[in-house]
């Protein structure tokens, strides 16, 4: 893929991933990290770099941050009350926002794409999907699926992209969400995920590029 760094620069050509090649247009600006790969680049780590999608992202992502503090003690939504305002991106690199889950019902749950243990997240994919083929078998219409990453500093709509190819899902009503690591913290708080602390890091490898 010919990449160029900036207005100013001459183009490279460099490596992504193969979901980056599937979610990538031509033209379009971006960010991410270029590293040293196989006697090339690799450009990993890619978001969006659009200006004033990222101003109206953070101005409804500013949304939730005040309703994280203005709540203190009381954290946790409970049933009857309404989803914090967030913006995150989806596996196809489009804005996703509280406003997509309006007049839907929405299985949720929080995953990453490097876990490597067969019983928590490649379980809990291969389960989301089993209910997705079982509400698409009996014609409900109005549910969809969302997944949001516990894993903000390596998954990206690229890294999502390749995961939803890798487990078979139907993208039109299966989101997976990525985006910055304060707003998807918030969101875990919010629909009371709580993490703890072991002795197991995780991988530094990167998704397989090719």
């Amino acid at each position: 893929m010919v990449f160029q760094p900036d207005m100013a620069a001459d183009s490279i050509v460099v490596t992504v991933g193969r979901g980056d090649r599937l979610v990538l247009r031509e033209g379009q600006a971006v960010r991410g990290e270029l590293v040293p790969f196989g006697g090339g680049q690799l450009l990993q780590t890619i978001f969006p770099n659009d200006t004033e999608q990222a101003k109206e992202m953070a101005q409804i992502n500013a949304g939730l941050f005040t309703s994280s503090r203005e709540r203190r003690g009381r954290v946790f939504r409970t049933v009857g009350e309404s989803v914090p305002p967030f913006a995150l991106y989806n596996q196809q690199g489009q804005v996703f926002t509280q406003e997509n889950l309006l007049g839907k019902y929405t299985v949720l749950n929080f995953i990453f794409t490097r876990c490597a243990v067969p019983t928590m997240c490649p379980l809990s994919t291969r389960k989301m999907k089993e209910t997705q083929d079982l509400a698409a078998a009996l014609g409900w219409e109005n549910v969809q699926f969302v997944s949001m990453t516990l894993d903000p500093a390596f998954d990206t709509p690229g890294v999502f992209k390749a995961y939803a190819l890798d487990y078979d899902l139907k993208e039109d009503n299966f989101h997976l969400l990525a985006g910055p690591v304060a707003v998807l913290r918030i969101c875990a708080i919010k629909w009371a995920y709580w993490r703890r602390k072991t002795k197991y890091k995780l991988s530094g490898i990167r998704w397989p590029p090719v």
